[in-house]
């Protein structure tokens, strides 16, 4: 008996918002290239070619979808072809277990911590992807903007809204670079002539300090962390704000079309509502408000006037390390995972504002009354288990 999950000849997979918009894409854009990258071009054909083959060999229920631009784009469009949920996951983390599973019609599982500090899965449907992913391509006007250049992670939501979901959508070609040192930069907007570059403040910070050439560059993307003012006036930024679970927000402080605001009555927490916010998650947080596809209640504490955002703090319990929301808590289990009990009982993750103002936060980890010695040695030891943006950077045998 053949498995339900396998795609063959005779399957007839259902059609989606999303599988629509991509076959739209793939008539249009066929032979074009779609992605380059430092080894060559992938058509968009060739991309769909791939993407089939791929889901001829999955037979899970969700299709874990991980890795490079490409492995990310095929990971995608393979989910679509078995439909069934694609689940993306960062390059240098593992997949988590759902604690729940997905609900019908669930396209896409993003896996994230968000502002919250808590790492759990976001469900969406097919039809709130595309509200945000077309609710950023006519407002950053990307149909004129040229090739996108990949810098940052595509699995996360900032990264896989303007890069991986616009091609799939819009037949926006994406350019990704080896690395996003400035060598790397230099070599692919010499190679293109008209692009647009998604980035957070610490990477502009460091590609703005190394002079690079910026001129071929027709759209200029922050977001991930506030951008400090000393950035901001170096260059003509584009800066954007959202969260994990309700897709983008606002462009230059002011509200998107088709996404409206207001702040909570007692905590002035900024609830929004819109057709891209999640479904549902695995994981719901006591006290947050939801209402599938359309209200959310964020972590930010905000001040709005009509559709500006004129203040905005994070007050969840995550820290935003350069643009990445890392949870004190997991680092915390990692690091005691790692460790005999007698080592680890008095250890302490504190969150420390950044002398650097694109880091915005830094971790430290503190054991109360340890030599420097046992610090070195604790270090050494936690290091393996952790990814490098989730090792604290400061030890410490007290609290700062």
């Amino acid at each position: 008996m053949s498995d339900p999950h396998v795609l063959n000849s005779s399957t007839q997979v259902p059609t989606t918002p999303l599988s629509e918009r991509w076959a739209r894409t793939l008539r249009d854009h066929a032979q074009a290239p779609a992605v380059t990258t430092p080894a060559g071009h992938t058509t968009f054909s060739q991309l769909d070619a791939l993407a089939r083959a791929e889901a001829r060999r999955s037979q899970s229920t969700t299709h874990r979808t991980q890795g490079s631009l490409l492995e990310i784009l095929t990971g995608i469009l393979a989910a679509l072809h078995r439909h069934v949920p694609a689940h993306l996951v960062e390059r240098d983390r593992a997949q988590i277990p759902l604690a729940t599973p997905p609900p019908p019609e669930t396209a896409l599982i993003k896996q994230t911590v968000g502002a919250a500090g808590i790492r759990r899965a976001s469900f969406f449907t097919a039809s709130q992807i595309l509200a945000d992913v077309d609710r950023l391509h006519h407002a950053l006007d990307l149909s004129h903007r040229g090739t996108g250049i990949v810098a940052i992670s595509c699995a996360h939501s900032y990264g896989l809204t303007v890069l991986p979901l616009q091609l799939i959508c819009h037949g926006i070609p994406l350019r990704e670079i080896q690395s996003p040192f400035p060598t790397h930069l230099a070599e692919a907007l010499s190679a293109t002539p008209k692009a647009y570059l998604p980035a957070v403040p610490a990477l502009w910070r460091t590609w703005i300090n190394s002079h690079l050439d910026l001129t071929n560059l027709t759209l200029s993307l922050t977001a991930g962390a506030p951008l400090h003012p000393s950035l901001a006036h170096l260059h003509n930024f584009q800066d954007l704000y959202g969260t994990s679970e309700t897709g983008a927000i606002s462009l230059q402080n002011q509200l998107l079309p088709g996404v409206t605001a207001e702040t909570h009555p007692t905590t002035s927490h900024l609830i929004i509502h819109s057709d891209a916010v999640a479904q549902a998650f695995d994981q719901p947080i006591p006290g947050e408000i939801h209402t599938p596809g359309k209200t959310h209640s964020t972590t930010d504490k905000v001040t709005l006037q009509g559709n500006s955002i004129l203040t905005l703090q994070a007050q969840g319990q995550a820290a935003n390390i350069a643009g990445r929301k890392v949870s004190p808590d997991e680092v915390l289990h990692l690091i005691k995972k790692a460790l005999p009990k007698s080592q680890h009982q008095n250890l302490q993750i504190q969150t420390l504002k950044s002398r650097d103002p694109e880091r915005h936060q830094e971790l430290a980890a503190i054991l109360t009354g340890a030599t420097q010695e046992k610090l070195k040695q604790l270090r050494k030891t936690a290091a393996p288990h952790l990814a490098p943006w989730q090792t604290p950077r400061h030890w410490l045998p007290e609290p700062k």
